[in-house]
Parts: structure tokens; sequence; C-alpha cells
């Protein structure tokens, strides 16, 4: 015999339902690092519009000096794997090292293969 209610028995109160937007809406600062000018603005207000506060550097350079100055707000790195000068994995090793906790995601135009070359190469000169 079975015991389970029909669906249209079931009560749902409105006050009870979690919207999806509400779970996609974000408060955090986020310092985003990417040299190519469109997707560094594309990037942002995808973000804000998405309610997280952006602080944008261009180089890894830029985003330390970021950084330095905003760094008890700042929970997440966003970077491009490849930068003029410094390389974003080792501006995140840097990042990390003043601030243990930070969150990084790293991204990347180039195909997997030859970023996770490009990582390896790097990581082998370190």
């Amino acid at each position: 015999m079975n015991h389970a209610r029909p669906c249209t028995e079931m009560i749902v109160e409105p006050d009870s339902i979690v919207r999806s937007t509400d779970l996609l809406r974000g408060h955090e600062t986020i310092l985003l690092v990417e040299d190519e000018s469109f997707l560094r603005e594309v990037t942002c207000e995808i973000l804000e519009s998405a309610g997280y506060r952006v602080l944008k550097a261009r180089t890894a350079t830029e985003a330390i000096s970021v950084f330095d100055e905003c760094r008890t707000i700042v929970r997440l790195l966003l970077t491009d794997v490849v930068l003029p000068g410094q390389n974003g994995r080792d501006l995140a090793t840097d990042l990390r090292n003043v601030s243990p906790k930070l969150k990084i995601i790293f991204t990347s135009g180039y195909p997997v293969v030859l970023m996770l070359a490009t990582l390896f190469a790097i990581s082998s000169r370190a």
C-alpha cells in the first residue's frame, strides 16, 4: 500500500519559495585582472549586475597595487593566466602569501591543452 500523498495535496507556502535570482545575487568584492579591455569591461558588467563589487586591473602590477589598498575586502581573485609581465599564476601565489584565505579563479582564452602546458612550464621555472 502506497502512503505517499498525491502532488495535488502538497501545500507550498509562497514565503518558502527561493527564487533563482536570489541565489545568483552576490555582495562580495572581486579583484578582476584581465588585459583585454573588452573582456574586462563585459566581465565587470556581468558581475556587477549580479550584485558583486568589482575592482579592475589590467596587469599583475596594477592588481597588486589595488589589492594592497583593498585587501581586507577582496574575497576573490578572478585572473587571466596570461598577462603582460607577471602571469596570473604567480600573481595568485603572491596574493595568497599575503591573504591565505583568498579564493582564486583562473580564466583563459587559450585551449586547455595549451593552458596546461603553459602552467606546467611556469611551475617548472619556479
